[in-house]
This record gives structure tokens, sequence and C-alpha cells, in this order.
């Protein structure tokens, strides 16, 4: 009977019938969890910052902003990249801190719960879920790594890792620590209410302090403002992007807008196909404009001819989506009928929108109009003021 009771003060599991006490937490283990902690809050930090500058500085890059498909900045200004108004990377930041600052209060000995490993095993494993997400959504939807999203990944599985073998090492079993924790909570209510009180204390405090108002991309006017600021040398002529559907109402005024900046010659235009029909759009879940592929494919064949604006400004007035009618129109314009016809029955105008389709795709296009300036995303189609300001430019 003796052996048996030194071999449970041992393992760390109270006696059979006796109310539960404090378990301790192995110090080793804590104070590599709590340096891990650490240094994901640290990062969390610099992806808050990052995601602040982006939408307050057009002209702005991070340092992990390497290409189109590992950039830090296109997750960022991604819809993922805020929750609720705030940052994602702010709740991890929240995150990160409440569960370093429990483990270090572990190692000081304040006890708001009676298995501080059980709570850091059970935070760790939520974090290890979420970021097999989000790297789901970087992988299918965004097509675009963030290097320091993957370092947070890498130290959720090094604090889960910890954690588990910082529990291990209290000698219980998980319903023995479930079980006696809930009996340990019912007589602690206050602590764990006082702990759950300040943690919301400060997320709130963080989320009012955090600006709001500005929507995750900018405008023709700020971007052109921002990037005259930052230079300090004179600047080629702005690079518009444009992604259109020949049926899409707000489309058609956007291309009537954006000739006047192209003739103005102090803006390079570029048009771009985002057709909404799933004939050969794969990353619409329904066709919204039927024919709507077939124009494009028509539109380039007349781009190859050198007639790209004037057959756009005829797709948009008539909306013709058939054959028969495309190539009437490629007719009126006095384009070549045989070449034209040539190029529609070949692979070159599906394999040019499929090319525009997957940039848009990359870029987080998931409707018409999308406008870029320079590679940045501008908020809404272009208006008035804004060719005032490429007039300006």
């Amino acid at each position: 009977m003796r052996n048996a009771n030194r071999k449970g003060a041992r393992s760390g599991s109270p006696p059979e019938g006796t109310s539960p006490g404090v378990v301790p937490v192995d110090r080793t283990m804590a104070r590599i969890y709590a340096s891990l902690g650490t240094v994901a809050l640290a990062l969390s930090g610099y992806l808050v910052y990052t995601h602040f500058q982006l939408h307050r500085l057009a002209t702005w890059t991070s340092l992990c902003n390497v290409s189109d498909t590992v950039s830090c900045d296109a997750v960022a200004l991604s819809p993922y990249g805020t929750l609720m108004g705030f940052p994602l990377a702010g709740w991890g930041a929240w995150f990160y801190l409440f569960v370093t600052v429990g483990a270090l209060l572990a190692l000081r000995g304040w006890r708001v719960v009676r298995s501080a490993s059980l709570w850091l095993v059970a935070a760790s494993g939520f974090s290890v879920v979420l970021s097999l997400g989000l790297a789901a959504i970087s992988a299918f939807a965004l097509r675009t790594w963030c290097p320091v999203c993957l370092a947070l990944y890498g130290l959720n599985a090094g604090m889960l890792a910890t954690a588990w073998r910082m529990f291990r090492r209290t000698g219980e079993g998980l319903r023995t620590a479930g079980t006696g924790e809930l009996r340990y909570l019912r007589r602690h209510q206050g602590g764990i209410f006082l702990a759950a009180g300040a943690a919301m204390v400060v997320l709130g405090a963080a989320w009012i302090a955090y600006p709001k108002g500005f929507a995750p991309t900018v405008s023709v006017c700020k971007f052109l403002e921002e990037r005259a600021v930052k230079a300090d040398r004179a600047l080629p002529p702005a690079v518009i992007v444009v992604y259109s559907d020949f049926q899409c109402p707000h489309c058609a005024a956007a291309h009537r807008d954006l000739k006047e900046a192209r003739r103005g010659l102090v803006v390079k235009v570029e048009s771009r196909h985002f057709p909404l029909d799933a004939e050969c759009n794969s990353h619409v879940t329904k066709t919204i404009h039927p024919g709507a592929c077939l124009q494009a494919e028509a539109a380039v064949c007349a781009e190859e001819q050198g007639k790209l604006e004037a057959y756009s400004d005829e797709l948009f007035d008539l909306g013709t989506t058939g054959r028969v009618g495309l190539v009437g129109i490629a007719e009126k314009l006095g384009l070549d009928r045989a070449a034209f016809e040539a190029c529609l029955s070949s692979d070159r105008p599906a394999d040019r929108i499929h090319e525009d389709i997957d940039a848009a795709a990359d870029a987080g296009v998931n409707g018409t109009p999308a406008v870029f300036v320079d590679g940045r995303r501008i908020s809404g189609s272009i208006g008035g003021q804004d060719l005032g300001c490429l007039s300006g430019s």
C-alpha cells in the first residue's frame, strides 16, 4: 500500500476520492513554450503592422512580398485577411499573448486553472487545426503563400508538441485531467472569470483602437498621391489593368470612362478578361452571363488585328453572343473575316482567356469590373474624380 501511494505521488494523480489539487508544470517545457509563443507574438505583430501599412499607404510593400505566389501583402489584402473588421493577424497576436502569459504565470506559480498544461494543449491544438484551414485557403483559394504565416504554422505545431510533452510529464491521462479540471473550476470560478475578462478587455481595446473605415483597396487618387510622395524621381505612366465581362453593365461604364484616360496618353490601360461564364471560367460556381466566353475570345481575335477598343465598343453596346453576330461585327469594323474566323477556331483565344482568368483569380478577383493600378486593387470602378487625377498624373 505504501509503495502504491508513492507511485501515485510520482505520477501526479490525486488519491481517489479526494479533491484534485493544482498540477505543477514542467518548468523546462513551460519555458520552451513561452519562448515559442513570444516569437509567434512578434511575427503576428509584424503581420498586423503589414496589414495596417498596406491599407493606409498604397505604395508600401512588406519584406515578405517576394512574388505573385509568395507574398504576405497579397494575403493581407485578400478577403481572408480580416475577420469582423479586425486583422486576422490581430486575432492571432491576441491568442499568442494569452497563451504565452498563461505559460509564464504557470511558471510563477499563479494557479488560475488546475492543469495549465492541459489548457495549453487544447489551445495549441485549436491553433494547429486553424493553421491547416488557413493553409488550404492559401493553396486553393488564394494560390499565394505568406512566408510569415508559414512560419507561424510551424510555430503552432511546435507549441502543440511542447504542450503535449509538458502534459505527459504530469503523469495524468486526458480523461483524468479533464474530470479534475471540471471539479477544480466549479470551486474556483472567480479566477477563470477574471482571466477571461482580462483577455476580453485586451481584445476589445485592440479592436477599438485599430483604425476602421478603410477598405482593403485604395482609390485611384489616393494611390497616385502616395505614389508621387514616395517617389524621388520622375515616374512612368501608371498601368491600369481592368478585368471585364462584356455583359456586365458596370464594365461597360468603366470601359467608356477609361477610353478618356487612354486618349490622354498619361496611363497605360490593359484590358483583360474574366467572363462570368462557367464554360471557360472554373472560378465561378455557375454561369451568370451565357456566351461571355465566346465574346471574350472574339475580342482577343479582334485585338490580334488591332481593333480591340472598337470591337469592345460594339460588344458592350450590342451584347452580341452568337458566333455569326460576332463575325458580323468584325466585318462591320473592316477586320479580315477569314483571319478572324481562323482565330476563333484556334486555341489561341481560349489560351489567352485562361491566362487572364488565372491571373485574376491569383489577384483575388471574384467579380467584375476589377481594376488594378500598378498592381494594387482599386475600390470599385473608375469614376469622374479618378479620371481627373489620372489626367493630372
